[in-house]
């Protein structure tokens, strides 16, 4: 199972900020692949870029309870430069940073109010 929120979509290409609820091998890779969305630069279940060397692929927010006391903490990682630089060259000026961090921000705040059963 993953989440998933659309945050940008220009010219083919879209920026979401996803969450694997599972965990499994490849997962995001595997569920975006088989809704015909392969992630940008993946050649074992999409094909190579021209505008990446690699996967773009990147945890931009991590969030996790503490054990002492349960609260959640959040861990933010800002993209490497060949994501920005891929990023600019995909979608232009409509790219912007932030608004990759709050929409991020919002999935994960949208699923804190999903009832869990441990």
């Amino acid at each position: 199972l993953t989440k998933y929120r659309v945050l940008l979509t220009k010219n083919g290409y879209t920026v979401v900020a996803a969450s694997p609820i599972t965990g499994r091998t490849h997962q995001l890779r595997v569920h975006f692949s088989g809704l015909g969305a392969p992630i940008l630069g993946d050649d074992m279940y999409g094909e190579q870029s021209p505008h990446i060397d690699r996967q773009a692929l990147h945890s931009v927010l991590l969030s996790f309870p503490k054990v002492s006391n349960g609260e959640n903490t959040v861990a933010l990682s800002p993209l490497p430069e060949d994501m920005k630089k891929a990023a600019l060259a995909v979608f232009g000026e409509d790219f912007d940073e932030q608004s990759l961090y709050d929409g991020c921000r919002g999935l994960l705040d949208s699923l804190s109010t999903v009832n869990h059963i441990n």
